[in-house]
């Protein structure tokens, strides 16, 4: 953690870094000549958390959640809200146009002349377009009834046309997949039809800017600061946090279960996790009481719901057992290289989750997560440590105070 942490706070270290640990991987992108590199590069660049032209996953399958299934995922765009790319309302226009001068000035700090730069940027912004035109917005994705579309391969594969994802799914560690939950169908025909059309120096131009995208924040200051820039004119926030705090969201996420044990220890324990979870069962019995004695609710549905209620269970405040990172190399000399090889690590752990039954006790969220939520998929109330602080839970205040805090959460 202290090596990890060192580095990101090491700015000179950065400055003195400059592009060398991204350049490989620059170079990956700029060496796309046609749909078949680049799928092949879009594979690779997926183990490092490069999500272009979508995003992998490893997912408990939506119809039996005893076994996973590998997810192919809305994803490729640079912007949070499709709606910008293929609006025309103003605000929509205007943040468009900065977005295209936002990519112009990073391919320039790579060192592209301002004419190749703005090419480029207008390469990015038209394939980003024609993605975002077959992208589902948040509320057409609610049902996950129409995010299920089991698919073999070869179907796929002729689905997907230009785009090659066998060369995908073998480059990204998935070449024995032989179905693909689809999220989203008609963005993999439009990736394919997207990828037909775009010219060899269009496709290298994409995933440049991708690469670039995703390792801004690591880079020496310049590329930092026009990242952050962006995300002022898309968040409002109107200056970069602090770099401390900067540096611990890094090492969170990159290693949470390190952290959270360092959390745990200073501000939690067994005693408070034993109480957290007595709280969530006597909650269940007493859900499981109301259920019974409702008017409105037929027989039927009862005991569908009473069924469904058995089989809650939770992830409370933190891990029964630490996830471990034996294997993982992290050093002072570069935040960016750490951040690499820690994207891959987890990445490889997702991988060998495939073909596996679900690890109902895997903890795929922080334990110093501020937040509590229900998983539909898991069937899991999941109540991190992070959450399970005053005002909100103290385990040596009285039962009645707890219940009426987090209780009203749970």
């Amino acid at each position: 953690l202290g090596d990890f942490y060192a580095s990101c706070m090491d700015l000179a270290g950065i400055e003195r870094g400059g592009l060398a640990a991204a350049d490989p991987h620059l170079a990956m992108a700029a060496a796309v000549k046609d749909g078949s590199s680049f799928s092949r590069a879009a594979g690779i660049l997926a183990t490092f958390g490069i999500w272009a032209p979508f995003s992998v996953s490893v997912e408990p399958d939506m119809q039996d959640a005893t076994r996973t299934m590998l997810y192919l995922e809305q994803g490729g765009l640079s912007l949070p809200d499709r709606d910008v790319y293929v609006g025309r309302e103003e605000h929509q226009v205007k943040v468009l146009a900065e977005y295209f001068n936002h990519v112009t000035r990073m391919f320039q700090l790579l060192g592209d002349e301002e004419t190749a730069a703005r090419r480029s940027a207008t390469a990015v912004v038209r394939l980003e377009t024609a993605l975002a035109e077959a992208t589902r917005r948040p509320d057409e994705m609610r049902d996950p009834r129409s995010l299920y579309h089991p698919t073999r391969r070869e179907e796929l594969a002729a689905t997907m046309g230009s785009f090659d994802v066998n060369a995908y799914l073998a480059a990204a560690g998935f070449e024995g997949v032989s179905v693909v939950n689809v999220t989203n169908p008609a963005l993999a025909r439009a990736i394919g039809v997207a990828i037909g059309n775009a010219r060899g120096d269009e496709l290298s131009a994409y995933l440049r800017w991708h690469v670039l995208r995703r390792f801004a924040p690591f880079l020496p200051k310049a590329f930092a600061d026009e990242a952050f820039r962006m995300r002022s004119i898309l968040t409002g926030v109107p200056k970069r946090p602090e770099r401390f705090r900067e540096c611990l969201a890094i090492v969170v996420d990159n290693m949470s279960h390190a952290v959270g044990q360092s959390f745990v220890r200073a501000t939690f324990g067994a005693e408070g996790k034993a109480k957290a979870k007595a709280m969530l069962g006597s909650l269940k019995e007493a859900m499981e009481k109301n259920l019974a004695s409702l008017l409105w609710m037929d027989s039927a549905t009862r005991e569908r719901a009473l069924a469904k209620l058995r089989e809650v269970d939770g992830l409370i405040a933190y891990p029964d057992a630490w996830r471990s990172y034996d294997g993982l190399v992290v050093d002072r000399n570069s935040l960016l290289g750490n951040e690499l090889r820690a994207t891959r690590f987890d990445y490889e752990r997702m991988r060998a989750k495939l073909g596996q039954p679900v690890d109902r006790a895997d903890w795929f969220v922080p334990p110093t997560l501020v937040d509590a939520f229900y998983s539909a998929e898991r069937n899991q109330m999941v109540f991190p440590a992070g959450i399970l602080q005053p005002p909100l839970f103290d385990e040596g205040r009285s039962a009645a105070a707890n219940f009426g805090a987090i209780g009203a959460i749970m």
